[in-house]
C-alpha cells in the first residue's frame, strides 16, 4: 500500500510539473568517468539539454535560464558559461572534440552563424548576412561547415586563423563531414539528383558522377569513403579507398545504413529476400553476413562500428525494441529494451551505453562493458539525452521533481567483482539491489523498506 500510494504521488507530481506553467522539475547533467557517477547541478538554469563528452571528460551543454541561452563546459571541477545569447542555440549542432574544442551554431538576431570555443578564447567564426550551418569539427583544430545564402549552399574550412571556401558553383553542397587529416566529404545537388563530393586538402574531387542520388557518405580517418548509391534497380554500398571507388555490393536486393570505421572496415545491413534485414561487415578483403536470417526484425538499423570491428544496431520485434552488440567474433543480444529512434554509442574500447529498460519501470541509463549489463542511473525521475565518449565516458541529463533532489549519491558504480550494486537514496520508499551476471544476464528485485 504505501508503495502504491507513492508511486500514485510521484506521478501527480509529473504530470503537474509537465504542464506548461510548473516549473518543478529539477535537472542535473550526471557523468560516468568509468569508475564513479558524479551529478553536476547547474544553478540558474531552467532547462539543461543533452550534454556532450570528449575522452578527457570535459562536456559541454546547452542551458537556457528562461531570459537567453548559454553553452556552458564542466572541465572536471567546475563548470563555466561560455556563450550566452537572448537568441536560440541549435538543438544537436554543437559537438566537443578531444582537443576542447567546441562549435556550435547559434541565431545572431540576423541569421545564423558557426561559433568556436577552443578552451580559451570565444571566437565568431562566421558574421555574414546569410545561414551557417552544419559545423563539425575534427581533433587537429579544424572546422567545416555549409553556407547558404539565397541561391544555393557552400562549403567553407577554418583552420583556426583563416577560412577558406572550398566549393563555389551554382548548386548546393550540405552535410560536410571531416576526418582527423583535414578530408572532407559532402553532398553536392548536381543536377536532379545527389552526388558525392571529396576534398583531399588540396583539390576538390567528384565521386559520383551520374542520374541517380548517392546518399549517407561516411569519412574515415584513413581517408575512405563509403556511401549508398542507386543502381538503377535498388540500391548498393560503394567505398572509395582513395584511389578508385569499388562496389561492395552488387545484386538484385537493397543494401541501406553503411558506417565506416578508420581502419577500413564497414557494415551495413542489407534485405536478401526482400524483407528479412542482415547485418553485413566487409572486413577491408571480403564480406561477411553477420546475421543468420532468424531473427526476422520488423527494423533494423545499424548505429555504429569502432575500429575493433565491433559494430552495434537495433532490431524491431514487435512489440519491443531491442539492442544488439557484435563484439568481434560472437552477436551479444543486449537484455534489455530501447526505442529504437535512440542513440546506441559504442566507444573504442568496446563499451555500450544507451537509454532503456531492464523491465517494467522507468527508463535508466544503462552500461555494457564487455561482460556486464548495469544501469549507470537509478532514480524515480527521467534520464534522457546521453552521450558517451571514445573511451567510455557517459554523460546525460537527469530530471527529477523538486522534492527528490536527495537522490543524488556518488559511489563506485561497481561495488564489487561480482558485478553486484547496492543503492539507496535518503528519501527512497524502496531498496532496489541490482545484480549483472556475465554477458548481460540480469536479475532485479526490490523489497520495502521497512
Amino acid at each position: 500500500m504505501k508503495k502504491s500510494l507513492f508511486a500514485g504521488i510521484f506521478s501527480l507530481l509529473m504530470v503537474a510539473c509537465f504542464a506548461p506553467v510548473c516549473l518543478a522539475v529539477f535537472q542535473s547533467i550526471a557523468v560516468y568517468d568509468g569508475a564513479r557517477v558524479t551529478r553536476i547541478n547547474n544553478p540558474g538554469t531552467l532547462e539543461d539539454d543533452a550534454p556532450r563528452i570528449n575522452n578527457e571528460g570535459t562536456m559541454v551543454w546547452r542551458g537556457s535560464d528562461g531570459a537567453g541561452h548559454g553553452i556552458f563546459l564542466y572541465d572536471g571541477s567546475a563548470t563555466t558559461r561560455i556563450y550566452y545569447s537572448p537568441y536560440p542555440i541549435f538543438n544537436y549542432q554543437y559537438q566537443i572534440r578531444d582537443n576542447g574544442w567546441v562549435v556550435w551554431r547559434a541565431y545572431d538576431g540576423h541569421d545564423d552563424e558557426i561559433f568556436l570555443y577552443d578552451g580559451d578564447i570565444l571566437t565568431q567564426v562566421t558574421d555574414n548576412d546569410y545561414d551557417d550551418r552544419q559545423p563539425e569539427a575534427n581533433d587537429a583544430g579544424k572546422l567545416v561547415w555549409s553556407g547558404c545564402d539565397s541561391s544555393d549552399c557552400e562549403i567553407f574550412l577554418y583552420d583556426g586563423t583563416g577560412t577558406d571556401q572550398i566549393t563555389d558553383n551554382d548548386y548546393s553542397d550540405f552535410t560536410p563531414l571531416i576526418n582527423n587529416m583535414g578530408q572532407i566529404v559532402w553532398t553536392g545537388m548536381n543536377g536532379p539528383d545527389k552526388e558525392i563530393f571529396f576534398y583531399d586538402g588540396a583539390a576538390v574531387r567528384q565521386l559520383t558522377d551520374n542520374d541517380e542520388n548517392g546518399a549517407y557518405p561516411q569519412i574515415g580517418d584513413n581517408g575512405w569513403v563509403v556511401w549508398q548509391g542507386w543502381d538503377g534497380s535498388d540500391y548498393e554500398i560503394f567505398l572509395y579507398d582513395g584511389a578508385t571507388t569499388t562496389n561492395l555490393t552488387d545484386n538484385d536486393y537493397g543494401d541501406y545504413d553503411p558506417h565506416l570505421n578508420n581502419v577500413g572496415e564497414v557494415v551495413w545491413r542489407g534485405s536478401p529476400d526482400g524483407f528479412q534485414k542482415e547485418v553485413f561487415l566487409y572486413d577491408g578483403a571480403s564480406t561477411i553476413r553477420l546475421t543468420d536470417g532468424t531473427h526476422y526484425p520488423e527494423t533494423l538499423t545499424i548505429k555504429d562500428i569502432n575500429d575493433s570491428g565491433q559494430i552495434v544496431w537495433t532490431e524491431w520485434h514487435v512489440p519491443e525494441c531491442l539492442p544488439y552488440f557484435y563484439d568481434g567474433t560472437q552477436i551479444i543480444a543486449l537484455p534489455a529494451e530501447i526505442e529504437c529512434g535512440n542513440e546506441l554509442f559504442l566507444s573504442e574500447n568496446g563499451h555500450v551505453a544507451f537509454r532503456g529498460s531492464l523491465g517494467p519501470h522507468d527508463t535508466e541509463i544503462l552500461f555494457y562493458d564487455g561482460a556486464w549489463l548495469r544501469n549507470l542511473s537509478d532514480n524515480l525521475g527521467g534520464d534522457i539525452s546521453p552521450h558517451m565518449s571514445g573511451n567510455g565516458k557517459v554523460a546525460w541529463i537527469e530530471l527529477l521533481p523538486d522534492d527528490m533532489q536527495l537522490i543524488t549519491w556518488d559511489v563506485p558504480v561497481a561495488s564489487s567483482t561480482l558485478g553486484v550494486e547496492y543503492r539507496e537514496a535518503s528519501n527512497a520508499v524502496n531498496r532496489l539491489l541490482f545484480l549483472s551476471l556475465p554477458l548481460g544476464a540480469v536479475l532485479v528485485w526490490k523489497r520495502l523498506k521497512r
